[in-house]
């Protein structure tokens, strides 16, 4: 069954749907940029490419054998081509997800993580800021 509407009731229809846009569930304060290939997370035991990054928070893949390690972790970001890195960046993880385990005879296992960066320093937000201004590939 199709309904016909007036202009007003279809304007009306798309400003609810355009102020509701927005799912109760959703918690980013700040847009997220891909970045250009060859930007990487690091720390002592995660080495992975960076999917997205904003001021408030960035995800990445890297290889575990930890199925539950999600514990707090500062970590850094090397953009490889221009030789950048900013290290001590405190997080706390929002989402831990596995993404695939193929390998019977390797204890590793691919994963994809959302972190929220917690206690930035002036400097390490203007950092963000360049990494985004001067890497992003486009927004999410």
């Amino acid at each position: 069954m199709f309904m016909l509407l007036t202009a007003a009731q279809e304007n009306t229809m798309l400003k609810v749907k355009k102020h509701s846009s927005r799912t109760p569930s959703e918690r980013r304060q700040s847009p997220r940029y891909r970045l250009q290939d060859g930007s990487l997370v690091i720390n002592s035991t995660i080495l992975g490419p960076i999917l997205d990054l904003s001021l408030h928070g960035m995800s990445f893949e890297y290889y575990a054998d930890d199925l539950e390690e999600t514990r707090p972790a500062d970590i850094g970001i090397f953009i490889s081509h221009s030789k950048l890195l900013l290290t001590g960046l405190q997080t706390r993880v929002i989402r831990d997800s596995i993404i695939e385990n193929n390998s019977s005879f390797l204890p590793v296992i691919r994963k994809t993580r959302a972190v929220e960066f917690v206690g930035l320093s002036g400097e390490q937000r203007r950092r963000i800021q360049q990494i985004i201004a001067t890497q992003a590939v486009d927004s999410r």
